[in-house]
């Protein structure tokens, strides 16, 4: 089967929220849930799909989303030097 990968949108909150615990829990199987887990990853999630700070990409396999990535995009820290590679913030 192939993979595609695309950008998330807000249909895969599910399986980003689910792959999210599996993940954590992966590594601490007896980890105390946060009974507003769900809640608030939900509202993290659609504020980072709509805010332009965050790409997310899943990768799915026959219509199933299997994987993903986070990318924030942070703001250049200003230097103290205008040399040619720096804007002058």
């Amino acid at each position: 089967m192939a993979t595609t990968i695309r950008h998330a949108t807000s249909g895969d909150l599910g399986a980003l929220i689910e792959m999210r615990r599996s993940f954590t829990l992966e590594d601490a199987p007896s980890e105390v849930l946060r009974p507003d887990y769900d809640t608030t990853m939900r509202t993290f999630l659609q504020n980072a799909l709509n805010s332009g700070r965050w790409k997310v990409w899943v990768a799915e396999v026959g219509g199933e989303v299997v994987s993903h990535v986070y990318l924030a995009l942070v703001d250049k820290v200003p230097r103290p030097n205008c040399g040619s590679r720096e804007s002058p913030i």
